[in-house]
């Protein structure tokens, strides 16, 4: 079986920048178990699979390396990206049926928008193993459905964090975002999903609709390193957001990213998986 599968760096104007995600269109779906191991061959954060129901809707789904997740921004942004610039997608905005239900992309001239639903933390006791996994000082920590929020006071403070992710493993729910206020930008983070098989990730578009939430409703973010010594993966996101009552719709989060020189090409139109 051969299968096209596009690798696209999303937030970003240029390659080896933003956030890496593989995506790949499928005919129909395969077994459960060769998607999971197609995701382990590709070893990004996230591989997204999709099938067309429709001129402008198809099923999405994203894998880690180790599991299937119920929701991704950055390969659901890098999916519609190969949509509307490599197969000739024109309908928009287009439906993507998902685990987290419908979401919805649009193309807005240089951008994509993502409707997706927003999840606001607020406040919490942190668990012992969050405090050690992170050696907790001087952060305001917050929760929400499924992540953790932890705010320092520089962003010097996130990039100089040396996780123990045996402690961040425990911690329940298993997402995990350092945050400050930016230098030259609106604010920076880090995303640990250490139960989810990607100790360090790539900041996701999940991580910055939290932070943005709490310090900024229109934000440009920087990407910090995966860990030290690593080159920084910037990245560019503008926010805005629906306040719940609007078109008759609860609250969403509305990131938009750019929709242009993402797709990294490996010397071919696009590689492909063998099996």
């Amino acid at each position: 079986m051969v299968l096209p599968i596009f690798w696209v760096d999303a937030f970003t104007e240029k390659v080896f920048a933003g956030n890496p995600a593989a995506v790949v269109p499928l005919d129909s779906w395969l077994d459960d178990a060769l998607l999971q191991r197609i995701a382990n061959e590709n070893g990004l954060s996230e591989t997204a699979f999709f099938v067309r129901k429709g001129p402008a809707r198809a099923e999405l789904r994203w894998f880690t390396p180790a599991v299937e997740v119920d929701l991704c921004g950055h390969a659901t942004l890098a999916t519609a990206h190969v949509l509307f610039t490599e197969l000739g997608q024109t309908e928009s905005p287009v439906a993507f049926d998902t685990k987290s239900g419908p979401l919805y992309v649009t193309r807005k001239g240089p951008l994509i928008e993502l409707d997706f639903p927003s999840r606001p933390a607020a406040p919490a006791e942190p668990p012992g193993e969050l405090l050690r996994g992170l050696r907790l000082k001087q952060a305001e920590v917050l929760r929400s459905e499924r992540m953790w929020l932890c705010v320092y006071p520089t962003a010097d403070d996130v990039l100089a964090l040396s996780p123990d992710f045996g402690a961040l493993g425990n911690v329940v729910p298993g997402r995990i975002i350092p945050t400050a206020p930016g230098k030259d930008c609106d604010f920076v983070s880090r995303f640990f999903v250490p139960r989810r098989g990607r100790p360090r990730g790539p900041r996701d578009r999940l991580s910055a609709q939290h932070a943005g939430d709490l310090l900024g409703s229109e934000a440009r973010q920087d990407v910090l390193p995966r860990a030290p010594g690593l080159e920084a993966r910037r990245g560019t996101l503008v926010r805005s957001r629906r306040q719940p009552g609007e078109d008759g719709r609860p609250g969403r989060a509305l990131p938009e990213g750019p929709d242009h020189g993402l797709t990294r090409r490996l010397g071919r139109p696009h590689f492909s998986f063998i099996s």
